[in-house]
């Protein structure tokens, strides 16, 4: 009798403990992944902090509009605002 108990005990263990690993290597697998995706986002983003202090000279968005008006034939006019974020 306590052999049979034995038995059914080790076998729910081992449920389980398969349970418990499959569950430990999904955590795994995304703690790698949450690791992976932050580590890309913070070494392709570009550094902006020199921004709060000094204007851009020119940007792809101004660059953009001047081919614009050069196109439409309208004069160039530049008047540059900046704002503080």
């Amino acid at each position: 009798m306590t052999i049979q108990i034995m038995r059914i005990v080790r076998q729910i263990f081992n449920v389980f403990a398969k349970i418990f690993r499959s569950i430990n290597f999904a955590l795994v697998l995304l703690i790698a992944f949450l690791l992976i995706a932050c580590s890309t986002l913070y070494f392709t983003l570009p550094e902006v902090s020199s921004l709060a202090t000094i204007n851009p000279t020119t940007t792809a968005f101004i660059e953009l509009r001047r081919a614009e008006s050069r196109q439409n034939g309208i004069p160039k006019l530049c008047q540059e605002h900046y704002m503080k974020i």
